[in-house]
């Protein structure tokens, strides 16, 4: 099966390293940030460097590369300049007349990768999430170019899986936000923006904060937070019926309906998660034995020995369930990084615990700690490459992201 980065790395292989130890690229949209190309790319010997500042570049370019050439050592070096290729002619000289000898001034773009999409909505999305979107439109090809609210259209439903139309009930945009925010996912902001407007245009969402709710993750979860104890105690007072919704609810922070279908079978299987992992907290408003014996006792908070025990040994199922695999995205360490913190909250909060659970601990922490300092040696140095948008991933991404 092929992907969208098999045309940029057919421009870089050992035959060509044989020849030519000098490649530019112009990448407006830093595809070559993209750590599945870096990998690539390095795995065919070739080392890559960044153009972005003329006395830093000359520096290592002098030092790590020219001088060995100098001296007769082969090693064959990528310029890449974040910019289009009108913007080529701002390199140094040497640079330029040696890659235009050799035939190696090459450039990609989204552009090219994406011909029939507008290249602006496609230039919001994390790299990550190109590898869907090349095989969406690869099964799914457009018959003509689309426009920006088509091409978005078309990102949410094979992308995102998110389908606006199909969005009818209150528990089918729970189902749609839950699983966009339980895993932290981020939406470019004009996606978003746009499916935000597709669904205030069927008329059934008003008074839903959606403007808070969709791109916020903790909005989302304290508009969650908020409602779970008028839930549990009109299903404890009603049997479960529905009642009338009052008309001063609760002193809520994040405005919206009350009633909301928490045991939905949709709705439902995340929250038990979000009680587990810390997301929500368990009330402490409801007698926990008005409960027992229901599946609302994971959100009711009893002894809180017993209720870390029970939290502990189902969190560590979470994380056993969903371990990141061998060449898992850096996304997935970060959802673990949270899970396991919770754990080791949870653990250092309890005096003593049982063998079994003594064991299940230790044998997870082992497990972590190996599998990230695999992952790390295997995967890290290419996240320094990473563009600062939509989210910094390490600290020298801060700074460029607040600049935007």
């Amino acid at each position: 099966m092929t992907t969208w980065r098999d045309p940029i790395l057919a421009a870089f292989t050992p035959d060509i390293a044989a020849v030519a130890r000098l490649t530019v690229v112009a990448d407006p949209d830093e595809l070559l940030t993209e750590p599945g190309i870096i990998e690539g790319i390095h795995a065919q010997g070739f080392e890559l460097i960044t153009f972005d500042d003329h006395a830093a570049f000359r520096y290592a370019y002098e030092r790590r590369f020219r001088r060995l050439w100098d001296e007769g050592r082969e090693t064959n070096l990528v310029v890449v300049l974040r910019a289009a290729r009108a913007e080529v002619d701002d390199l140094p000289y040497d640079l330029l007349s040696q890659a235009r000898r050799e035939h190696r001034l090459l450039s990609f773009s989204l552009v090219d990768l994406f011909p029939k999409l507008q290249p602006h909505a496609v230039s919001e999305l994390e790299r990550g999430d190109l590898d869907a979107l090349y095989g969406a439109q690869e099964s799914h090809p457009p018959e003509q170019p689309l426009g920006l609210n088509s091409t978005r259209d078309f990102l949410l439903r094979h992308v995102f899986e998110i389908v606006p139309e199909v969005i009818k009930a209150p528990s089918d945009l729970l189902r749609v936000l839950l699983r966009r925010h339980y895993s932290g996912r981020v939406l470019p902001q004009g996606l978003d923006e746009h499916l935000i407007t597709q669904l205030r245009k069927t008329g059934r969402w008003e008074g839903w904060p959606l403007d808070r709710i969709v791109p916020s993750r903790a909005d989302f979860l304290q508009f969650l937070q908020e409602r779970w104890v008028p839930f549990v105690e009109r299903k404890l007072e009603n049997e479960g019926t529905r009642v009338a919704e009052p008309k001063e609810p609760y002193g809520l922070r994040v405005p919206g309906p009350v009633d909301l279908p928490f045991d939905h079978d949709d709705v439902r299987v995340y929250i038990d998660n979000l009680f587990i992992e810390g997301m929500l907290a368990p009330t402490a408003k409801v007698a926990r034995e008005r409960v027992d014996g229901t599946w609302m006792t994971v959100g009711v908070a009893g002894s809180p020995v017993a209720d870390r025990h029970d939290r502990l040994a189902r969190l560590l199922g979470v994380l056993d369930k969903d371990f990141p695999v061998e060449n898992a995205k850096h996304h997935a360490w970060l959802q673990l990084a949270q899970r396991w913190s919770e754990a080791v909250a949870l653990r250092m909060a309890l005096a003593e615990l049982d063998s079994e659970a003594h064991a299940s601990f230790d044998t997870m922490h082992s497990r972590v700690e190996a599998g990230f300092q695999t992952w790390m040696e295997q995967h890290y140095a290419a996240l320094a490459t990473l563009p600062a948008l939509p989210r910094p991933v390490m600290l020298h991404h801060v700074t460029r992201f607040l600049a935007h």
